[in-house]
């Protein structure tokens, strides 16, 4: 079987359209070069085997998706400006959207369910080698270690930080933390007030896309009276542990994680983090 166009030849537009918005950061003819490089490859391994699924797992259909999702809460910010109503209504999907695109390109290997880990070829010597360290341990511990071994590749919250800290340069992460700003309180006696660890803003940024993804929870732009910088806004207000966590982000935060995202694709093409 062929085909009368190449993946690369098939998807200028979109890789035109991820050009366009990465301009201020990268040349048009280094994202087209690791583009094509990238589309060869996945033309190599399809031709090879039909029978898999390689576009799922391309690298190339993730930076392309990941730039169409982009666009989407591009034009998702046009409805937004509207009004102060369409703020509140918009902006937690537009950052839960762009959140969503961090675990994406941060994930290290082809994404599998634990089912499928623990069943999958490539996956069977480094669990037989587990399987045999732990031969004295009980059924349970067994079980709880081999998770703890699939998670540190395959789970979400381990690939939403791996693009924080190892494809996000110092700059662009610290941009990030430092549009948040957290105080914790004790409920008891609020004179007792700490500012937030920078893993604790990490850890809220997830909080941020679970929430909307588990609880149907989601948090926007808010105004608060009390807030003297109009560069902040009041976000929202939570327990942890006995512990009442106010959380204040900056006006342009959805555009920082846009921004973010669009640099963190430019710092996979120049460091060929996906090994091409």
């Amino acid at each position: 079987m062929s085909r009368k166009m190449s993946t690369y030849e098939e998807n200028k537009v979109p890789i035109n359209k991820l050009c366009e918005s990465t301009q201020k950061w990268i040349s048009s003819s280094e994202v087209h070069e690791y583009l094509l490089k990238l589309s060869l490859r996945f033309d190599a391994n399809w031709q090879k085997d039909l029978g898999d699924n390689h576009w799922a797992s391309s690298k190339f259909r993730t930076i392309l998706t990941i730039h169409e999702r982009i666009q989407l809460t591009d034009k998702l910010k046009l409805v937004e400006d509207r009004s102060k109503i369409d703020q509140i209504e918009i902006v937690p999907l537009r950052t839960y959207l762009l959140l969503t695109c961090f675990d994406q390109l941060g994930l290290q290997k082809d994404w599998l369910t634990f089912d499928d880990y623990l069943e999958a070829t490539k996956t069977k010597k480094e669990i037989n080698q587990m399987l045999e360290q732990l031969k004295y341990e009980t059924e349970l511990n067994k079980v709880k270690t081999i998770y703890e071994f699939y998670k540190k590749d395959y789970s979400v919250k381990n690939s939403f930080m791996n693009f924080i800290h190892e494809i996000l340069n110092e700059e662009t992460k610290n941009e990030l933390i430092n549009s948040i700003r957290i105080t914790i309180n004790n409920p008891k006696n609020l004179l007792e007030t700490k500012e937030s660890t920078t893993q604790e803003k990490l850890d809220y940024l997830y909080k941020i896309r679970n929430d909307y993804t588990h609880k149907s929870f989601s948090t926007g732009l808010f105004i608060n009276p009390l807030e003297k910088d109009a560069n902040w806004t009041y976000r929202e207000t939570y327990y942890v542990k006995k512990r009442q966590y106010s959380v204040y982000t900056r006006i342009e935060f959805a555009n920082l994680i846009r921004d973010s995202i669009l640099k963190g694709i430019v710092n996979i093409i120049k460091e060929n983090k996906y090994s091409v």
